[in-house]
């Protein structure tokens, strides 16, 4: 897991995730997310359960059983600067005595690996890597991953060894998005749209106006109504189809392989108006107040 120290390092330094959205190869992540996150103060990502939260409750066991695959000893959760002071990484383990380190992973893009005990991971994984060789001073970086093939989950290895043209590379990219936006604060450009969990995670400075081009703003009000019409004539198309159903529970259209089901389903939550009144003791203690910013177009004062 990423310590505090370590989250507010990664302001200071182009670590081994940034790399592959520098370069261009993340599919989650663009070159201004990156730039973002060097630039402005961002809100901590919530504690939830997703791919990142799994990948780190497996990161220990899929090192426990890359130790024992290789006969090593793994060092986990190793932070390095590199000499330059530019470049740093998180490392998930480094093997004592060998200049090789391991990334864990876990995901359900089987497709995007290839045979076990090669190189073939996808490009975020290999640029990442690199990343970490350069900082880390390795020539190998083992990549254990938990996936699933063939409808069986199972542990893979993976051997990425050192490629010093992959590396220049990727320095010079690295070197050339620090100086020439990072520094004076410069947006890269943008040949893909910026997350926008990203976007809504940058602290606002309060009371400040910033000037933006009214196109923009044009585009989001049109694609709003846009969105408006579309959910209006969805509502319409169900609605039809729920007369046609009559009071029956499923519906037959035709089709060989599917059909219509209009089944009722249960949700449990909590009634906090209630329980505040019943026990307003027990609804102090459990209430949980989330800030978040609303774009919205409203009248000038």
């Amino acid at each position: 897991m990423i310590t505090p120290e370590q989250r507010e390092a990664r302001r200071r330094y182009i670590g081994s995730s940034d790399a592959p959205a520098i370069c261009g190869v993340d599919p989650d992540l663009t070159p201004f997310d990156i730039w973002a996150s060097k630039v402005y103060d961002l809100e901590e990502l919530p504690a939830k359960e997703g791919p990142i939260a799994r990948g780190n409750r497996y990161e220990k066991p899929l090192l426990d059983w890359l130790e024992v695959e290789l006969g090593v000893e793994i060092e986990r959760n190793v932070s390095v600067v590199h000499a330059d002071g530019l470049r740093a990484a998180n490392l998930d383990g480094l093997v004592r005595g060998r200049c090789e380190g391991a990334e864990a992973k876990f995901t359900s893009l089987s497709h995007l690996f290839g045979p076990e005990g090669t190189d073939e991971v996808p490009e975020k994984v290999l640029l990442q890597t690199h990343h970490q060789m350069l900082v880390a001073d390795l020539e190998i970086v083992w990549v254990p991953v938990l996936l699933a093939r063939f409808g069986r989950i199972a542990e893979e290895k993976f051997k990425v060894e050192r490629n010093d043209d992959l590396i220049r590379a990727i320095v010079e990219r690295e070197q050339e998005f620090w100086e020439r936006y990072v520094l004076p604060k410069v947006p890269p450009p943008q040949e893909r749209l910026p997350s926008l969990e990203v976007l809504k995670r940058i602290k606002r400075v309060p009371g400040s106006v910033a000037l933006i081009d009214p196109s923009l703003v044009d585009v989001w009000e049109d694609m709003k109504l846009a969105a408006k019409i579309a959910a209006e004539r969805e509502d319409a198309a169900k609605a039809a189809v729920l007369a046609a159903l009559g009071d029956a529970e499923a519906g037959d259209y035709g089709d060989p392989e599917k059909w219509l089901t209009y089944y009722r389903q249960s949700r449990t939550d909590v009634d906090g108006k209630t329980l505040k009144t019943a026990r307003p003791d027990v609804y102090e203690q459990f209430k949980r107040v989330t800030e978040f910013p609303v774009a919205r177009i409203v009248k000038r004062k």
